[in-house]
């Protein structure tokens, strides 16, 4: 089976909608980072701009939305490292309301306020086909050793302390989506498998089941959506391409983006469209700089503007993909 070719943010632009509580922490900026203050706003609040309550000077805002009451009440948050503590169990998360979070240093008592970002904790896995199903009846996917818990607040390094062993099946249809935590382990590793995709079915009478771990180099992100195309074969998987960080990208004038390839099996030749490429810089857009080995390419963004290029991968994985670069969105 393929793993991912995609993977994007799945936490920008969280509408109010969404939003069915938001608890407001409000840290002193020190080395102590004691509780300034704490408010639990509820969906009316959210359809204006959320005050928090503070006394003035440094802080540090962090924000939860969509909590359970019933985990913070189980907690004493006097400090920041007592948040940071703060954990969520899986099974009591909710995809379309996700548990978010978010923090970001302020200067209180200053006009302007300030923004907070809110991320998902879980990830989605989005099914887009499957090839060579022919022939098989009841065809499901389900994930499976799923991290079952999550630090609310950590954005990497994530190591599951809890494993579910399998999710629940569904019948698959093109785009089908399901729902995991982030794990750090992209192969099983002793105490912390890999987060698989299960595709299970019935082809002339004998139960079928094949797996394969989902997730990049890296395992699976925070809020990401991965993206699959999946083959079944007799064998184990050998062939595969993906694409870091996504095929839509967004960036200012000045920044640098850097996209890159991985293939399988690793001698696998890798093309950057140089026209493509080429047609963006004469038109401003950005400037590149190819790696070495030709499987990267750097961009220096220089003005507003839509560019795109194919990377493609030769036999045997033989795959392309466009990559769209919205510059100043």
């Amino acid at each position: 089976m393929l793993p991912p070719a995609e993977e994007t943010r799945a936490g920008a632009g969280v509408r109010a909608a969404e939003v069915a509580s938001l608890d407001l922490f409000v840290y002193d900026a020190d080395g102590l980072q004691r509780l300034d203050s704490y408010q639990r706003l509820g969906p009316v609040a959210l359809e204006g701009r959320p005050v928090a309550l503070s006394t003035s000077g440094p802080k540090r805002l962090v924000a939860l939305a969509n909590c359970p009451a019933g985990i913070l009440a189980r907690g004493d948050f006097n400090a920041l490292e007592d948040l940071r503590s703060l954990v969520m169990e899986f099974t009591a998360d909710d995809p379309a309301r996700p548990l978010m979070s978010g923090e970001t240093p302020f200067l209180a008592g200053q006009p302007g306020g300030c923004s907070v970002t809110l991320s998902p904790l879980m990830s989605e896995i989005v099914v887009e086909d499957i090839a060579g199903a022919g022939g098989i009846a009841g065809l499901t996917v389900r994930l499976a050793d799923l991290s079952g818990r999550c630090e609310v607040l950590r954005t990497e390094d994530f190591r599951p302390t809890e494993i579910l062993s399998e999710g629940p099946a569904q019948p698959f249809v093109p785009g089908v989506r399901l729902y995991c935590y982030p794990n750090g382990s992209a192969e099983d590793l002793l105490g912390a498998p890999a987060t698989k995709l299960v595709v299970e079915g019935v082809r002339g009478g004998v139960p079928l089941r094949r797996e394969a771990p989902v997730g990049g180099s890296d395992g699976i992100r925070r809020g990401s959506r991965y993206r699959l195309s999946v083959r079944l074969s007799d064998g184990p998987q050998t062939e595969s391409m993906m694409l870091y960080p996504g095929q839509f990208l967004t960036g200012r004038d000045g920044e640098q983006l850097r996209v890159w390839v991985e293939v399988t099996p690793e001698d696998t030749p890798v093309l950057f469209d140089r026209e493509d490429l080429e047609f963006d810089r004469e038109r401003g857009i950005y400037d590149y700089t190819l790696d070495a080995d030709g499987k990267g390419v750097t961009l220096d963004l220089l003005r507003g503007g839509t560019g795109m290029f194919i990377v493609a991968a030769g036999p045997p994985v033989s795959q392309q993909l466009l990559v769209v670069v919205v510059v100043n969105p």
